[in-house]
């Protein structure tokens, strides 16, 4: 049954699962691995559940794409931070950055994030794609609660089989961590 319906009656534009992951054991990524992505939609959304076992309040995790690891990713984002709000970029990265609460962040408290890829599959233009994430990691505070938005840049025109979300440092991602991948036309 789809979750979000289009205009035609054949269903054209519902969300369709193609990949989900749930940790049950800490795990150093989250990886769909090679492939895993079909190639059965236009546009990617991945929803995104997460907390690092890091010493830290929130740290930024590593996604990459299709394995690349090279100084191929750019990235400009806006960010509230508490209560200052502050933009930065990045280019020639290896990377792009997700932040997460860590392991100083109150117990319970995951970050949620969306990420957004138009035209993942498509082969002939190199990949923007977007992301959305926040969270407030110490209740009973004010500082290190945060919300950013981020565009991203992927320097490939490679369809997209595979996402891949690296804890920071040394850290790990903690049991129910996980994300699921959703594509549409």
């Amino acid at each position: 049954m789809p979750i979000i319906s289009g205009g035609s009656s054949s269903g054209g534009g519902a969300l369709t699962k193609v990949y989900s992951q749930t940790l049950v054991a800490q795990n150093a990524t989250l990886d769909t691995g090679a492939n895993g992505i079909a190639q059965s939609g236009i546009h990617l959304l991945a929803i995104i559940r997460m907390r690092s076992t890091e010493a830290a309040t929130r740290n930024s995790q590593a996604l990459t794409i299709n394995g690349d690891t090279g100084a191929n990713y750019a990235a400009l984002s806006v960010r509230a931070l508490s209560t200052a709000a502050a933009g930065s970029a990045q280019s020639s990265a290896s990377n792009i950055g997700i932040d997460a609460p860590a392991a100083s962040a109150t117990t319970s408290a995951l970050g949620a994030a969306w990420l957004l890829i138009p035209y993942y599959a498509d082969t002939t233009q190199t990949k923007s794609l977007y992301i959305g994430s926040g969270s407030i990691p110490q209740f009973s505070a004010s500082t290190n609660n945060w919300v950013e938005a981020r565009q991203g840049f992927w320097n490939s025109s490679a369809a997209i089989n595979q996402l891949t979300l690296t804890a920071s440092g040394a850290g790990a991602f903690i049991v129910g961590s996980g994300w699921s991948i959703y594509t549409f036309s």
